[in-house]
């Protein structure tokens, strides 16, 4: 990609990471088409990743020549709670978009955890075997293989933690961390 403009597109932009990745890919003066879902605003399209046929039809009047896919459900409890809806958002549609992404001849790449690792071995490596212990995990771990099987070009990132300029605190374990530090009668 060297020093040309793109046009990317970023799933999950209203989010902590999503965010952080738009305005980096803004500041580099590259074309940023932003998705978002339940927080779309008029600088990010609504686009429901659930519905494949919205999905491929955005992406083909977009045709974004890299897709950076940062949406999930991040929350383990919510996960649990929201199975089937989780199962679509985190395991199944990193799969569609993949697909799509090599159908356009397009840079991929999937924002995963260090859930689908059960801990008890760190610090991990590329080729180290998963082993989630909870739904959360094992969906990103499944949106992995469906991407993997999609598109071999695809890039996989593991990140943990983030941590950041967030909206509300809720949207990272840490400011979460901190604020019951600070308020211990809020933990239930």
């Amino acid at each position: 990609m060297g020093s040309d403009k793109i046009k990317i597109m970023v799933t999950g932009a209203s989010g902590l990471l999503g965010r952080a990745v738009v305005q980096a890919a803004e500041q580099r003066g590259h074309e940023v088409i932003g998705t978002a879902y339940s927080r779309a605003t008029d600088k990010l399209a609504k686009l429901d990743l659930s519905d494949s046929t919205a999905v491929a039809a955005f992406m083909n009047q977009h045709r974004p020549q890299a897709i950076i896919h940062c949406a999930a459900e991040k929350r383990p409890d919510v996960a649990e709670n929201n199975q089937a809806a989780v199962e679509q958002l985190n395991a199944q549609a990193p799969g569609h978009l993949a697909q799509l992404a090599q159908q356009l001849n397009a840079f991929f790449v999937y924002i995963s955890t260090d859930y689908v690792f059960d801990g008890t071995k760190p610090p991990y490596g590329v080729d180290d075997q998963p082993n989630p212990l909870n739904f959360y995990g094992r969906t990103k771990l499944a949106g992995e293989q469906a991407v993997q099987a999609a598109n071999k070009q695809a890039t996989i990132l593991r990140v943990p933690v983030l941590y950041g300029d967030a909206k509300d605190p809720k949207e990272s374990a840490v400011n979460v961390l901190v604020d019951l530090v600070r308020n211990p009668s809020d933990a239930k």
